[in-house]
């Protein structure tokens, strides 16, 4: 399990107007035998920032209950939101979890935390002090031996598999596992980017005298 502390951009829940924690991202992996691992990366925020600045260069509205503007109030526009704040999922239950990620990347490690860590997009003028939790488990520890852990991954992931669908679903995955074939489509095929990337990236080439890669075929 590994749990950075990112920038405030997080409403408490103890106030409805002020960013103070952050995303608190955290990750884990469990290690299976022949069925896929898994592997979770996921912040407590209901989208990443990044996605709402995506959605402002796109020109599309973010879905209600996203964000709030740097007023406090409720906004379908992804910049405003993105400098404003991102809402937890689950309300309370989310903003406890990244009280929790505070706690173990923060207040525990003495690096920045309570709303102290710096901006990563505007604030160049100090280190940000970020800390991170990292915790690793030896299953053989509890069990007879790894193997024996991976076997019981292996159950639980092929009972998840074998649960009875809802209509339009076509297969249960394990988390983790989309992101593994889109890796494998993406090495095949290249990685799509829209027209304002790639022609920011071209500026940024020409910039530096770098030529920018010919895009792959479709």
């Amino acid at each position: 399990m590994a749990a950075p502390r990112p920038p405030r951009e997080l409403r408490s829940k103890l106030s409805d107007k002020e960013a103070l924690l952050g995303a608190s991202p955290f990750a884990a992996g469990a290690p299976s035998g022949s069925e896929h691992p898994l592997v979770l990366d996921m912040s407590t925020t209901v989208t990443s920032r990044g996605k709402l600045r995506l959605a402002s260069q796109r020109g599309e509205p973010i879905p209600e209950g996203v964000g709030l503007d740097r007023e406090g109030r409720p906004t379908r526009d992804g910049m405003e939101a993105f400098h404003g704040v991102t809402l937890p999922f689950g309300g309370a239950k989310g903003a406890a979890i990244s009280s929790l990620m505070e706690v173990l990347a923060g207040a525990l490690t003495g690096s920045n935390f309570a709303g102290e860590v710096r901006s990563l997009y505007n604030d160049f003028e100090a280190p940000q002090d970020v800390g991170h939790f990292i915790l690793c488990i030896r299953p053989d520890l509890f069990l007879p031996s790894v193997d024996a852990f991976k076997a019981r991954m292996d159950h639980l992931a092929a009972t998840l598999r074998a649960q009875p669908r809802a209509a339009g679903v076509e297969e249960v995955l394990m988390p983790g596992e989309p992101e593994s074939r889109a890796e494998v489509e993406r090495s095949r095929s290249g990685v799509p980017l829209q027209a304002d990337v790639a022609e920011s990236l071209r500026v940024e080439a020409a910039l530096t005298g770098l030529a920018f890669p010919a895009p792959l075929p479709c």
